[in-house]
């Protein structure tokens, strides 16, 4: 089977058969009639191949619409969480490694069975 149409609507809509006697070639209107079948058939392939894959792009569309939107929520809270930093000349991210270490620190000492808000 090919994958281009025979016809299109507008070809279709002009087509015109050879008269002859009583009506038209019947051999001409047989072969135009299989071209047009194998159009159809063309058609109801695609259509059946098409309706899974477009059911399968709108399920993952909808997914990525949910994670975008839990992404913006996230990103609005450490927006929030983070908005003075800009404002404060002395923050920087290295503040944000150093507390990341200090709680680092904080954690081992717990396991160890020191409470480092304790210890002066």
């Amino acid at each position: 089977m090919k994958d281009k149409l025979n016809f299109s609507s507008q070809s279709l809509l002009e087509l015109e058969f050879s008269p002859i006697d009583r009506g038209y070639n019947p051999l001409e209107v047989d072969q135009t009639l299989d071209k047009i079948i194998q159009d159809y058939i063309y058609y109801e392939k695609f259509k059946k191949d098409a309706v899974p894959y477009i059911r399968t792009l709108e399920s993952n569309m909808k997914t990525l619409q949910d994670n975008y939107h839990t992404l913006e929520v996230v990103k609005a809270s450490y927006e929030d969480r983070l908005k003075y930093i800009g404002d404060n000349p002395n923050a920087s991210r290295e503040n944000i490694d150093y507390i990341k270490r200090i709680r680092a620190l904080e954690d081992f000492l717990y396991k160890r069975g020191f409470d480092p808000s304790k210890i002066k």
